[in-house]
């Protein structure tokens, strides 16, 4: 009779394998940017949630380790069979499955490093260790997994010796296959060509392979010592006689094990997708690329040789990593697609960021968005704030940079929901960096992106999102009133000509796009331009392609119907144009500030006014903040992002 401290252990050998399968299953199912074909089990301890992990090598391996106590034990404490038969592999076995135990725990405790492209952003294989707890890592699991194999071949000698072919077959074909797989999965992590991609699926057949022949050890140990276990293993009692079971019925049951071994490992490993929720979830990565990694003096430098004029630098403390991300998120019709935008991070060492969110100004082409340009102009703001020790998440909006079909031009809705999907998106690439942004986020944008800071701001506040909220906001030169300031001024030629020609254009095609203003293009715009504007505005055209394209006066554009429209907007339009000037229509509880230079040719300066006061009659005090007349490549409106970036970035490291 066994003690009943030697049975739980031996229990723990027969649970240890299922729970630990089970739970990188899952895990692996449900971490972002994770492919169980590709990546490595212990990657799955990297990540925000990267503790599940390592808990399960932990507990895995205690049960495994109290397992090899209690084998120590029962093998050494006798059995069927001589005395010599019964104590090979009595001392040696136990040994070697305690040292897979040991590996096991010492894994749990010591992270493994980034390794075949995950977590998103990081290479595919370093150059070195990165951390002593990768080097540890690596160092623990190659005696694991030697002395695993090893196990195997003491218990086949075992078992022989027994007379239990069946289980020493089993033995060696679980040998053969764990080593097999163990030296093709290795040589996948360490990017061999045509293995790569296949390297998580090597690894797990090994890993399950293993796994259920302790599993299936540790039953036998529990079910009994003869009787039912020996005869299904190649042996029967006849009439008290023991007697071979035909080689051919042997033979059949060895076939059959080891297709039942290899068929738990493949479906184990195939059922990943099956369990796998759907990639659609909003704020989903869908891809990372490194754009580059700049020093705080070449942050300085970038800065300062913009063409358009020299950005404020003061505030440049630190390195910055800039990573161009591709998320899930909704299109304006609330249809599945998906945008991209940048993120900066700074190289501080700090874990914890601040996140800022910038939703930058109106770009006619898809590669002038922050996450593809090559221009400083666009990239400067980023740069700034993480420079200065924040995480900056720049969306691109949808239809610009990497995202599909169009850009729907100042639909604060869409661009509310593409800016906090981004956010989102941010956020797990930040935490299998290694990286948690905070709670509160700071909320930033520039002309049509001030709009879409307000629309951010608002859904923050609301609680829209579970994990962040809305700690300070403050748009810059925006258009709040687009209806009643911002298309009179363009009619009456307040604005610049050529500006105004071009948002009087993409307002009738972008909000035709998603409120059909229009049957034919001929009835707004005039000839030629009736036949090129839709085109000219899809996204594919550079700005400088777009103004020699259109003409210099908006009379000269526009239809008589078409200037009617405008100038007394009613239907759709008007509808539209009442969403578009909402944003103001709230009460912001975080800090808010509204900066506006004189004398804007774009946003006329009235706008900000009539923000100030819509936020007045909801109960908001919101100061504005003159930024005088800086320029920009001969642009006031440009020069107010600039002047205005060089104040927030002061005012957000400032905030408590």
């Amino acid at each position: 009779m066994r003690p009943p401290v030697l049975r739980a252990l031996l229990w723990g050998g027969v649970i240890a394998g299922p729970l630990f399968v089970a739970a990188f299953v899952i895990e692996g199912a449900t971490r972002a940017g994770y492919d169980a074909l590709r990546h490595p089990v212990s990657s799955l301890a990297l990540g925000e949630y990267g503790w599940t992990q390592d808990l399960n090598f932990i507990v895995a391996g205690l049960l495994t380790l109290g397992f090899a106590v209690a084998l120590w034990r029962e093998l050494r404490g006798g059995g069927s069979g001589t005395a010599g038969q019964v104590r090979r592999g009595a001392t040696w076995g136990p040994i070697l499955i305690g040292v897979w135990a040991v590996h096991l725990i010492t894994v749990g405790f010591f992270v493994t490093d980034p390794v075949s492209g995950y977590p998103r952003g990081t290479p595919d294989r370093l150059t070195g260790y990165a951390t002593t707890h990768g080097a540890i890592h690596d160092l623990a699991a190659i005696p694991g997994f030697l002395c695993l194999g090893a196990a195997f071949l003491v218990f086949a000698v075992r078992f022989a010796r027994q007379r239990a072919f069946g289980r020493a077959a089993y033995s060696v074909i679980t040998f053969v296959v764990f080593v097999t797989a163990f030296m093709l999965a290795n040589a996948a992590f360490g990017q061999t060509e045509g293995l790569v991609r296949y390297g998580g699926l090597f690894q797990r057949i090994a890993v399950v392979t293993g796994w259920l022949w302790l599993t299936l050890l540790a039953a036998h140990r529990i079910s009994g010592k003869v009787g039912n276990t020996l005869r299904a293993l190649g042996w029967r009692r006849d009439r008290g006689r023991r007697t071979a079971v035909p080689r051919v019925e042997r033979m059949k049951w060895i076939g059959k094990t080891t297709a039942v071994g290899l068929a738990a490992a493949m479906v184990l490993t195939g059922a990943l997708p099956v369990f796998a929720a759907p990639d659609t979830e909003r704020g989903q990565v869908v891809s990372v690329t490194r754009l580059g990694t700049l020093s705080a003096r070449q942050v300085a430098a970038a800065l300062k040789g913009d063409q358009g004029g020299a950005w404020d630098t003061r505030k440049v403390r630190y390195g910055v990593e800039t990573y161009r991300v591709v998320y899930r998120t909704v299109d304006a019709s609330g249809r599945r697609t998906t945008a991209s935008g940048l993120v900066a991070l700074p190289r501080n060492g700090e874990r914890r960021l601040r996140a800022v969110s910038f939703t930058h100004g109106t770009e006619l082409f898809k590669g002038d968005a922050p996450s593809t340009t090559k221009e400083v102009w666009g990239r400067a703001p980023a740069l700034t704030y993480a420079s200065a020790g924040m995480a900056a998440v720049a969306p691109d909006y949808l239809g610009l940079g990497k995202g599909p079909g169009p850009h729907p031009w100042m639909d604060v809705p869409s661009e509310t929901t593409a800016s906090l999907d981004m956010l989102r998106a941010a956020r797990r690439f930040a935490s299998e960096s290694g990286r948690q942004l905070r709670r509160e986020v700071l909320v930033t944008g520039f002309s049509q992106g001030a709009s879409a800071a307000l629309g951010l701001a608002r859904a923050l506040q609301t609680g829209t999102d579970p994990w962040f909220r809305l700690g300070a906001v403050a748009p810059v030169s925006g258009a709040y009133a687009f209806r009643d300031t911002e298309l009179p001024a363009l009619l009456k030629g307040r604005t610049d000509t050529k500006a105004g020609v071009i948002y009087a254009a993409l307002t009738f095609v972008a909000f035709n796009r998603l409120h059909h203003l229009y049957d034919s293009p001929s009835e707004v715009f005039r000839a030629p331009y009736d036949r090129r504007m839709e085109k000219l505005l899809d996204g594919s055209h550079t700005g400088l392609e777009v103004v020699k394209g259109t003409p210099n006066t908006i009379d000269a554009l526009l239809t008589p119907r078409g200037r009617a429209a405008l100038a007394h907007p009613t239907g759709r339009l008007a509808d539209a144009l009442r969403v578009v000037d909402g944003v103001c229509a709230w009460k912001p509880k975080a800090p808010i500030r509204l900066y506006v230079a004189k004398g804007d040719e774009q946003a006329v300066s009235a706008n900000s006014p009539r923000c100030r006061a819509m936020l007045r009659a909801h109960g908001a005090t919101a100061p504005l903040v003159d930024l005088g007349t800086p320029e920009y490549g001969g642009s006031r409106h440009l020069g107010s992002q600039q002047a205005a970036t060089a104040a927030l970035v002061r005012w957000f490291t400032s905030l408590p």
